[in-house]
C-alpha cells in the first residue's frame, strides 16, 4: 500500500514537472515570436526618420521629425541617438538637430547598382528633352509617391514647376504615378487606389476622373497624359515599364508647359519617342541579372 503510494506520488510529481516545463517553453516561444514583431515596429519606425530627410530637409530637428513621422518625440530621440551611433545620422554641434550620415550613402549606392538600365536611357531621354524643351526622366513607385531614379533637362527647359533626381510626387496626380497604376492588374490597381481613397483623400478626389479617362485613353495609345492635373500650366507623358524578370513596374516620363506640350504634341510626337525608349529599356532590363 505505501509502495503503491509512493509510485503514485512520483508519477504525480512528473507530471507536474511537465506541466511546467511545458508551461515555460510555450512561454519561451511566445517571447520568441514577439520579440521579430517588437523588433520589426523599431526598425519601420527608424526607417520612417531617414525618409524625412530630402533636399529641402537637409538637417531636421526632433521636433520636426516627430511632426513629419507622427512619433512621440521621447521615441524619435532615442531612434535618432540609435541611428547617430550607427553613422546612418550625424548630429550638430548642438546635438538638437541631424542630418543624413555617410551610412545611408551605402544604401543609396546599393540601390542605384541594381538600377543601372536607368544609365541606358539618359541619351535618348536628353535628345528628347532638348528637342522638347522639357524635362524627362525615370521614377519608380514608393508606397503612395513616385521616386525620381533617373532625370534630364534640356538647357533652355521652360520650368513652373521641378522634381529633381530623387525627390518624389503623388501616384495619384501624375501622370508617372497613372503609368504604374495602368502597369499593374485590376485587383492590384483596385487595392491601391482603395489605400488612395483612404489616405489622400483630396488627392485622389481631384484626380480620379482625369486618371479614369487618362486610363481609357491608354489602353489603345499606350501611353498616359496629364494635362493641368499633377499642376496648372504642367503637361505630362509617360509610359509603363515591367522588368521581364522581376515584375517591378517603372514609368518613362516627359515634363513640361502645357504651352509647349499640348495634347496633340503629347499624343502624335513624344509619344512614339517615348514608346521606342521605352522598348529599348525593356531590352536592357532583361539583360540584367535578376536579384537573388
Amino acid at each position: 500500500m505505501s509502495s503503491s503510494l509512493t509510485q503514485a506520488r512520483r508519477r504525480k510529481a512528473v507530471d507536474l514537472k511537465r506541466a511546467a516545463e511545458r508551461s515555460a517553453s510555450t512561454a519561451t516561444r511566445a517571447r520568441q515570436n514577439q520579440a521579430p514583431a517588437s523588433q520589426v515596429g523599431t526598425l519601420l519606425r527608424g526607417l520612417s526618420i531617414l525618409k524625412c530627410f530630402a533636399e529641402s530637409n537637409a538637417e531636421l530637428g526632433a521636433s520636426e521629425i516627430a511632426r513629419l513621422t507622427r512619433l512621440p518625440q521621447p521615441t524619435v530621440w532615442r531612434l535618432c541617438r540609435t541611428l547617430q551611433n550607427e553613422g546612418y545620422l550625424v548630429a550638430d554641434p548642438g546635438g538638437t538637430r541631424f542630418r543624413p550620415g555617410v551610412a545611408v550613402l551605402g544604401l543609396g549606392f546599393a540601390v542605384l547598382s541594381r538600377l543601372s538600365f536607368a544609365e541606358h536611357a539618359r541619351p535618348d531621354l536628353m535628345r528628347i528633352a532638348t528637342e522638347f524643351q522639357a524635362v524627362a526622366g525615370i521614377a519608380a513607385p514608393e508606397r503612395f509617391a513616385m521616386r525620381v531614379i533617373q532625370r534630364v533637362q534640356s538647357p533652355d527647359a521652360m520650368l513652373i514647376f521641378n522634381i529633381r533626381l530623387a525627390q518624389a510626387f503623388p501616384i495619384a496626380t501624375s501622370s508617372s504615378g497613372w503609368a504604374y497604376l495602368a502597369a499593374l492588374d485590376e485587383r492590384a490597381r483596385r487595392a491601391v487606389i482603395a489605400n488612395f481613397a483612404k489616405e489622400q483623400k483630396d488627392l485622389w478626389r481631384k484626380a480620379q476622373r482625369d486618371f479614369q479617362t487618362a486610363l481609357d485613353t491608354y489602353r489603345d495609345s499606350g501611353v498616359l497624359i496629364n494635362i493641368g492635373t499633377y499642376y496648372p500650366g504642367m503637361s505630362s507623358i509617360s509610359v509603363p515599364l515591367v522588368s521581364p524578370k522581376t515584375g517591378s513596374i517603372f514609368s518613362l516620363y516627359c515634363s513640361g508647359l502645357s504651352s509647349l506640350l499640348t495634347r496633340d504634341v503629347l499624343a502624335n510626337k513624344l509619344a512614339p519617342r517615348l514608346k521606342k525608349v521605352a522598348a529599348t529599356l525593356r531590352l536592357a532590363l532583361e539583360a540584367e541579372e535578376p536579384m537573388t
